[in-house]
């Protein structure tokens, strides 16, 4: 009977050892997590607001030139148009142009202006960079939790074989 109290002592022990030893790793790992990513949030958001906030700027620029551009090939077209219209007295459609082909060349130049606006065509390096990034620590943070769930199994290995070889003792004594 001695034998069996110290046995069971020492598996209480061990027990209670090990679910210190996984509080305190759990503790850890929690604690890294929490701010290493709160810490890369932090920059990665600075940054994304930083870029964010100069493509804009340059969007707004962008826009103006072609605007600007755009106000002046019209102004050249229209005058163009009208001096055409003057020599040659043409009859005009629905949409402004002298003829279909020319038509179907305004349509065909909005409808690919519209698309590159829409599918972002154009995206910088940095804002790539900085997704690929994001994509990083999404990745760090999973392989984090991999060697979490992997110790923990570890350690629930280690236990339920205690319990196993202290039962397999406690049978063979008996």
């Amino acid at each position: 009977m001695k034998h069996l109290t110290e046995k069971f002592g020492s598996w209480k022990t061990s027990t209670k050892e090990h679910l210190h030893r996984q509080k305190i790793m759990r503790r850890s790992i929690e604690h890294f997590n929490k701010n290493y990513l709160a810490s890369c949030q932090r920059v990665f958001l600075k940054f994304l607001s930083d870029d964010r906030r100069r493509q804009r700027i340059e969007e707004i620029k962008a826009t103006e030139i072609q605007n600007t551009d755009l106000k002046l090939a019209i102004d050249y077209a229209n005058k163009a148009q009208e001096e055409f219209r003057a020599s040659q007295n043409l009859f005009v459609g629905e949409t402004g142009c002298v003829s279909a082909e020319m038509e179907r060349k305004v349509l065909h130049a909005m409808e690919t202006m519209e698309r590159r606006q829409h599918t972002l065509v154009h995206v910088s390096k940095l804002r790539m960079i900085f997704e690929m990034w994001n994509h990083v620590c999404k990745q760090e943070k999973a392989s984090a939790y991999a060697i979490k769930n992997a110790l923990e199994k570890t350690l629930y290995k280690e236990g339920f074989d205690s319990i196993k070889a202290s039962y397999r003792d406690m049978t063979y004594t008996d």
